[in-house]
């Protein structure tokens, strides 16, 4: 909550009160789309395929449930 401007005390006369206005958007742009883990479990053999063929599993997880949420490619 901002200060109200009477009740901030100036120590000398050449003390001035500054308004900042702050956009915030991009901001919260990137704690929104900051990385979290998620464990995801897959079998054994699935995961010695997915090695072999140089597979980005992170990148399949966030398509596959952008897919399941009807989701943009490039949104979020």
């Amino acid at each position: 909550m901002p200060s109200l401007p009477d009740h901030i005390e100036l120590e000398d006369s050449t003390d001035r009160i500054v308004f900042v206005d702050v956009f915030l958007p991009p901001y919260k742009d990137a704690a929104a789309n900051k990385s979290v883990t998620k464990n995801c479990s897959i079998p054994k053999w699935m995961r010695d395929a997915g090695d072999a063929a140089g597979l980005n599993y992170s990148l399949l997880l966030q398509n596959a449930v952008k897919e399941a949420l009807r989701i943009e490619a490039n949104s979020q």
